[in-house]
């Protein structure tokens, strides 16, 4: 009987202690679970803000475009002609031929309508700019998750010189700034079917790492300049490739192996977000991302391979 106590004594006390285990196991599993969530939010949210971040800055390039050509708008000369006409609205006709002030009129209106016209064009255009910008931060907003889930994408018929254009604008005023030449190399393409919203992103991330690179960059005795080359992938048949080609601090050779990865960067400022998800997405629209430099300060060339699946036009 003194055995068969002690025995049932160890049963129960090993009992207890895998019961203890096993809600310390299933306590450590629910961290783990949520460490991991919090992990994935942070990595959304990260990459969200660094694409968002992207084009900010064309955005507050085209409202002080727009607020700078609405306070140059000639409205106050209008209001001053109009006030002119109505005081003379009895004797129109003698105060527009006779009266020094009034024969100028017909000629100050035409130049004042030239110059409403010429700031309307460019009011429209920026804000046809701004508007583009806005529902692409909106798109990156909504398509990350997207993203994190291969072969989940929004086709639609796209031009790629269109995106290449518009990843081009985005980072226009800051390539101007910084005194940066560019080259634009497109073949003619057809229509083709993918996500461009994805695509806009991997190159807006593209081009604006170029300009960084020459920005970064010793000056030499020639401008920076930034090569953008579009045309169908002649070693792959059926993919558009799109080619950036800075001139900036280039890429040592045990670098290249480790663009991609997240987290990994070689500026001061960067967080190694950038290439990482364009990579991510540029796999997810089932095409590649690559990058080839000849060395440190000699520049460095990025190529992105997509698949092109030709439409005809609707007509």
């Amino acid at each position: 009987n003194h055995e068969l106590e002690v025995t049932n004594t160890t049963l129960q006390n090993e009992i207890q202690e895998r019961q203890k285990i096993q809600a310390e196991r299933e306590l450590l599993s629910k961290k783990l679970m949520e460490t991991s969530r919090r992990v994935g939010m942070a990595d959304v949210a990260s990459t969200v803000l660094h694409n968002v971040g992207n084009v900010l800055n064309s955005i507050n390039v085209s409202v002080e475009v727009v607020g700078k050509t609405l306070r140059q708008s000639p409205v106050h000369d209008v209001a001053l002609l109009a006030a002119m006409l109505r005081d003379h609205r009895d004797d129109l006709t003698t105060f527009l031929t006779h009266d020094p002030k009034g024969r100028q009129i017909p000629a100050y209106l035409t130049m004042v309508a030239e110059a409403v016209m010429q700031n309307s064009t460019v009011v429209e255009n920026e804000l046809g700019a701004l508007g583009k910008n806005i529902e692409h931060i909106r798109q990156v907003v909504t398509r990350q998750v997207d993203i994190a889930r291969p072969g989940d994408v929004v086709l639609e018929p796209v031009l790629f010189t269109d995106l290449f254009d518009q990843a081009l604008g985005i980072n226009r005023a800051a390539l101007e700034k910084a005194g940066i030449a560019v080259v634009q190399e497109y073949a003619q393409l057809p229509v083709g079917m993918t996500d461009q919203h994805q695509v806009l992103q991997i190159l807006v991330n593209l081009v604006t790492n170029a300009r960084n690179a020459m920005v970064e960059a010793t000056p030499g005795p020639q401008p920076h300049r930034l090569v953008l080359r579009l045309g169908p992938a002649v070693d792959r048949p059926g993919f558009a490739r799109f080619e950036i080609i800075d001139t900036g601090v280039g890429i040592t050779a045990a670098n290249i192996p480790r663009l991609f990865t997240q987290g990994f960067t070689t500026r001061k400022e960067g967080h190694g977000i950038g290439l990482h998800s364009a990579s991510l997405a540029a796999r997810n629209l089932g095409g590649s991302l690559r990058a080839a430099s000849a060395g440190e300060g000699l520049g460095a060339t990025f190529t992105l391979d997509l698949p092109m699946l030709a439409q005809e036009l609707a007509a």
